[in-house]
């Protein structure tokens, strides 16, 4: 997940994390589109503390490739 300097979250960017699926709620029912069911989070991987971060499936990209 890309985080922006104006992003409020961006005290985050840099640490490697897990995601994990929060609870389904009912936005997918809305919207029509299966993957808005659910909530995503995140998870240190060094602390497996869960950061207060929640975001949708079309705000999830791909890693960038190291050279």
């Amino acid at each position: 997940m890309y985080l922006s300097k104006p992003d409020t979250d961006v005290k985050y960017h840099g640490l490697v994390c897990e995601v994990t699926i929060g609870a389904p709620d009912d936005l997918g029912t809305e919207t029509g589109r299966s993957l808005d069911y659910h909530r995503y989070e995140l998870r240190r991987v060094d602390t497996e503390t869960t950061l207060p971060v929640q975001f949708r499936h079309h705000n999830l990209a791909p890693a960038a490739k190291r050279e």
